[in-house]
């Protein structure tokens, strides 16, 4: 239940310089959390050249932002089993689904935006789900990025599920999308040795953890477990 778990509001004047103000303006109107991320705001172009040998053009398209994030790993903790099983782990995020709206689908934003209803939206997010343990951490003082990834991923397995993983392997990268987010992450797949108890951070919202077999997993997807970071990721590591 969404209740005494968590929800959100508009981002107000007096909650600039307080705790909870994490994403602050840079010199070019872009939002940077040192945390990990930014969000800038760009301007698309198209490079046009009527020769190979002329020099290209920029014509301005449309403005959007590019989502930036520090390197994270997306976790696969697997159960030391003849047929392993994978665990899930419960996150409270901020989602729902689309409020009604008009007939015309495609006019979901320009009418939420008429008609003022962001207040509303806000209201109704909060959803738990299905993940697999994933994230970014602080800085280690670890230069290789190889080594960086499967130390990261050794730590948001304990810290979110309280698994001690070992033997972890890179499986490969994803981007959640390819639109908006300017990196992509990477899949580590590791077994498990043991659970203890999970250390989240204090702002994060999780749940169980639960192991899943294969078969449980292809009945969750698309119901119980939507997120795309997971579903790539397990294909990445194999375990379908």
């Amino acid at each position: 239940m969404k209740k005494n778990t968590g929800q959100v509001r508009t981002f107000c004047p007096a909650d600039i310089g307080t705790a909870v103000h994490g994403w602050k303006p840079d010199m070019h109107g872009n939002l940077v959390n040192p945390k990990g991320w930014a969000a800038l705001h760009v301007v698309v172009q198209r490079l046009i050249a009527r020769t190979a040998e002329e020099e290209a053009t920029a014509v301005d398209l449309y403005d959007q932002i590019i989502l930036v994030e520090s390197p994270g790993a997306v976790v696969v903790c697997l159960s030391a089993e003849k047929e392993p099983k994978c665990a899930l782990v419960q996150n409270f995020r901020f989602t729902t689904e689309r409020l009604p709206m008009t007939p015309d689908p495609a006019g979901y934003i320009a009418q939420l935006a008429a008609d003022d209803r962001w207040e509303e939206l806000l209201s109704l997010l909060g959803e738990w789900h299905w993940e697999l343990p994933r994230g970014i951490t602080p800085p280690s003082g670890e230069r290789d990025l190889a080594k960086f990834i499967l130390n990261a991923a050794k730590i948001e397995a304990a810290e979110e599920g309280g698994y001690v993983v070992v033997n972890p392997r890179l499986c490969g990268r994803l981007n959640a999308s390819t639109t908006f987010f300017a990196h992509s992450q990477y899949v580590v797949a590791a077994e498990i040795q043991r659970q203890q108890a999970s250390t989240p951070e204090p702002f994060e919202m999780i749940g169980k953890a639960t192991m899943f077999s294969k078969s449980e997993i292809r009945t969750m997807m698309g119901r119980e477990l939507v997120d795309s970071f997971t579903i790539a990721a397990l294909t990445l590591a194999e375990f379908f």
